[in-house]
């Protein structure tokens, strides 16, 4: 590889560079801009004392030309990342001989290689996810030695309670640092126009409406100069500010290739078909679609076809899940947004797939139909901003403070959101924005208050409790800041909800039971550790899959129960209960009162746990009559084979459940209607039912 800088005056010179660094293979030749030299070269001069760098510079900007450069100076390296996508663009400008693999691939190592002296973590705030982390810590241990270098456009986790992976996997040496607003500043990358919308806004209008028409704060001729304002606003919404209209105000007839961004499949099948209007409505005669999606088995021949066929006509790439970071898909004018999200790593995301340091003099366009700056709780009108990061100087920034972007949101929408702040003044209208929390639960959780002096308990509104707890996410902190107000004021925790491993999951359970002098905590007591209790219960009985999963975790579980014992203790003291009533006065039988209803219930209910040791299985199944290999209880098939293998009839005497299966049938009418094969079969046998008032 031959490392140079471009020749035009805005950059140093070759020269220059090689006097500083001198990086030569024959294998490529690679070329570096301004702001990506800088950057290998901060990070070769931080490896000669450091063992760990990161550099945070948005999307678009050529990270992975710094990944081949730097990669150069090692003779074995690793290149690791979310996706083989992303690894494939690495992969281009990289020498032979480097190794690629996907992070999910290194779940399941059971030796990690070893023997790498660099190891590139691209993407690396992906890295922090539960089900890759543990895999990639895995082959950092198994090699000491190596370099580690991260690249990303973010080092926060936004929805993972801001989880900073810099300060994690780097010790925060943040050695060269880019955000968005300050590549676009520098001119790093192209100013787009970005033009705020709304798709929905019909049907948006059509519920203020519906809320003036029902308002009981506002007078009859308040209700009539607002609607007919806003029949004003809906008409000129239509005429000139409908999709179609702005599609064709700002996308020009000589682009080539937009990507539009969805949330799932099934929107994005009809996105294709909107698009398909709007567009043509534009002006756009001939446009082809291209389904970029995870599901779709073809992915890669469409994600080429996208970028290098000829087609004279409008390339337009539905989106979902795919192309959001690390993908370069070049030539690219502009993005419709038709995915809402509060993420601003997304928007970012979203925004860099049509920046490129290579397209400078170009503007692309970004259309936001989803409205996702007003989403993100910043004021329409104002200049919005978007991550905090590092001085350059690794120095993280501490309080996450935010950069204005070097440009202004065109708003579309701008009357009617001035109209509905202003209408916004009314209280019942103003619950629109959030009907849930206004219409139901803020009532409720308000009589509830006054009554009890506390929010409740799991037990006495399970609903309640559990749309109080997500609350605690900060992306539902940052979209309804007023309910965590309201909460906090009544006595609520704002602490974040507590997002770990299964390890560490375990690690809490066991510290709680300690703690708790042998006892599981109730609901009541801690809602968290309780559920730690109930989810592994569910792993054990296979009822619930995670796939970080392990039978270690399984085991680990067992242990805690037999070390603690918790619940088994109250089943200990229950089984000695009923083994004392056994004794008096023979095997327990339903239907003989509701002490042995409530025992035979608890015995079934228990026959099957897994805590639950053999020899106790065993003597409860001898408690209700049933014999070693008998099954536990196959309702009516259960009933036929007693019958075919015996000859007979059961009675209560000798089997009690059976019993009462009989007594079910006896009652005719209801017995024939649910199950009529195996009523023919009694009758076949001799059964006598009663007759039929």
């Amino acid at each position: 590889m031959s490392l140079d800088i471009c020749s035009s005056p805005m950059y140093l010179n070759k020269q220059t560079l090689e006097q500083n660094m001198s990086v030569t293979t024959e294998q490529k030749n690679l070329h570096l801009l301004p702001h990506n030299r800088e950057a290998y070269e901060k990070v070769m001069a931080h490896f000669e004392n450091h063992q760990r760098a990161a550099i945070v510079h948005a999307t678009g900007t050529g990270k992975s030309y710094c990944i081949a450069a730097i990669a150069s100076h090692f003779s074995k390296v690793l290149v690791m990342a979310p996706n083989n996508f992303v690894l494939n663009e690495t992969q281009k400008v990289c020498n032979e001989g480097v190794e690629f693999r996907t992070y999910a691939s290194s779940i399941y190592d059971e030796v990690p290689s070893t023997g790498y002296d660099l190891i590139v973590l691209d993407e690396f705030h992906r890295a922090g996810a539960p089900e890759w982390g543990h895999g990639v810590k895995k082959i950092i241990s198994a090699n000491p030695f190596a370099k580690i270098l991260g690249t990303s456009a973010t080092h926060i986790r936004y929805l993972d309670h801001e989880r900073d992976m810099a300060e994690e996997l780097f010790d925060g040496n943040i050695v060269s640092y880019l955000s968005l607003g300050l590549a676009l500043k520098k001119n790093i990358l192209p100013t787009p126009i970005y033009v705020s919308s709304l798709y929905s806004a019909d049907e948006t209008i059509e519920k203020a409406k519906g809320a003036i028409r029902t308002s009981k704060y506002m007078e009859d001729g308040e209700k009539k100069t607002y609607l007919h304002r806003l029949a004003g606003i809906s008409r000129s919404w239509s005429e000139s500010h409908g999709v179609s209209p702005i599609i064709k105000k700002y996308f020009s007839s000589d682009i080539k290739r937009i990507i539009v961004f969805c949330s799932k499949v099934a929107k994005a099948a009809k996105a294709r078909q909107l698009l398909g209007d709007w567009l043509s409505s534009a002006g756009f005669k001939r446009i082809r679609f291209y389904q970029i999606d995870y599901q779709e088995k073809y992915l890669s021949k469409e994600m080429e076809d996208f970028e290098l066929d000829n087609y004279d006509g409008l390339k337009v790439a539905i989106s979902v899940n795919m192309l959001n970071e690390g993908i370069h898909v070049p030539h690219v004018d502009g993005i419709i947004m038709l995915r809402s999200t509060i993420s601003r790593l997304i928007i970012e995301q979203q925004i860099g797939r049509c920046l490129t340091a290579e397209n400078i003099l170009k503007r692309p366009v970004v259309l936001d139909l989803v409205n996702n700056m007003d989403t993100m709780l910043l004021d329409y009108c104002k200049t919005y901003s978007f991550g905090g990061g590092s001085n350059g100087n690794n120095e993280s920034s501490s309080n996450d403070e935010l950069e204005p972007f070097p440009f202004e949101v065109i708003d579309e929408c701008r009357d009617f959101r001035e109209f509905y702040e202003e209408i916004c003044k009314f209280d019942d209208v103003a619950e629109l924005k959030d009907d849930i929390w206004y219409d139901h639960f803020l009532p409720l959780l308000t009589e509830f208050y006054d009554k009890n002096g506390r929010l409740p308990y799991p037990s006495e509104d399970l609903k309640a409790v559990r749309f109080i707890e997500k609350q605690r996410f900060p992306m539902n902190q940052r979209k309804y800041p007023h309910r965590m107000n309201w909460l906090v004021a009544h006595g609520y925790s704002k602490e974040p909800v507590k997002r770990t491993g299964l390890d560490e999951r375990l690690d809490i359970l066991e510290e709680a039971i300690k703690k708790n002098n042998g006892k599981l905590p109730t609901q009541k007591e801690d809602s968290y550790v309780n559920g730690i209790y109930q989810e592994f219960q569910k792993f054990l009985k296979g009822k619930k899959k995670n796939k970080s999963l392990t039978q270690a975790h399984l085991d680990r579980f067992q242990r805690i129960l037999q070390m603690y014992v918790t619940p088994m203790k109250a089943v200990q003291v229950r089984f000695e209960k009923i083994k004392k009533r056994v004794e008096q006065e023979g095997i327990i039988q339903r239907g003989s009162g509701i002490a042995s209803d409530l025992d035979y219930i608890w015995i079934r209910n228990h026959m099957n746990r897994l805590e639950i040791s053999e020899g106790m299985k065993a003597e409860l199944r001898k408690m209700i009559g049933l014999e070693d290999n008998e099954p536990i209880c196959k309702g009516n098939e259960a009933l036929k084979k007693f019958v075919i293998e015996r000859g007979f009839l059961p009675t209560p005497k000798d089997k009690p459940y059976y019993g009462i299966l009989m007594k079910f049938h006896k009652k005719g009418g209801a017995a024939i209607r649910n199950d009529p094969e195996t009523y023919a079969f009694l009758l076949d046998h001799g059964f006598a039912p009663y007759e039929e008032k």
